[in-house]
């Protein structure tokens, strides 16, 4: 009984960590200080993932967490605004890492390792999708300017010019996305080939 109200009290706590910082993002706070609260909520996150469904990460599932929270945009705002290739860079390896920890998810299911890579190929597919289609969402509603590259003010402020249209950053970062996810694939087969 008692583990079941801490799981209900990790999400209660998430659910309202993310309605705050949607809010926030309304408000409109430093860049900084909005992707370092995103960063406590990924991570937070990760956590309760893996102790509300006890799967039981180890440390280097948690080493590749960080690493993404780190290099990713939730940390690296500032860094986004100055240089704009950053961000495909991002889309190219992160998959590679998230799948990594999506394998070892989908390894424990009992099906072949080939057809958990398979699996965690469409998965990490389908993730980067998800975010796309939140970013969309995201820059049609509230317009945060997260699709497309434009020419940015001093702290992450969007100013006039567009650099890489929204439809041409989407594409790019689905792609670059799934090149990443498929060279894992790749060495993944590679790697059961070995055995």
């Amino acid at each position: 009984m008692k583990q079941q109200f801490n799981k209900y009290l990790h999400l209660t706590l998430i659910t309202i960590l993310i309605l705050a910082g949607l809010l926030s993002k309304i408000i409109n706070p430093s860049p900084f200080a909005l992707s370092l609260y995103y960063s406590v909520i990924l991570l937070y996150g990760f956590y309760v993932f893996d102790n509300l469904f006890n799967i039981k990460f180890k440390k280097k599932q948690y080493i590749i967490m960080i690493t993404i929270v780190l290099t990713g945009p939730t940390i690296v705002v500032p860094i986004i605004s100055a240089a704009m290739h950053y961000d495909k860079i991002l889309h190219f390896f992160h998959p590679i890492l998230l799948s990594s920890i999506v394998f070892f998810i989908v390894s424990k299911l009992k099906i072949k390792k080939l057809h958990a890579l398979y699996l965690t190929f469409f998965i990490v597919l389908a993730s980067f999708a998800i975010f796309e289609i939140i970013e969309y969402f995201g820059d049609l509603i509230f317009k945060w300017g997260l699709q497309g590259n434009y020419v940015r003010g001093t702290g992450g402020k969007l100013g006039g010019q567009v650099l890489l249209s929204p439809i041409d950053d989407t594409m790019i970062d689905l792609t670059l996305g799934m090149i990443g996810s498929f060279i894992y694939f790749l060495f993944g087969i590679k790697a059961i080939n070995k055995k």
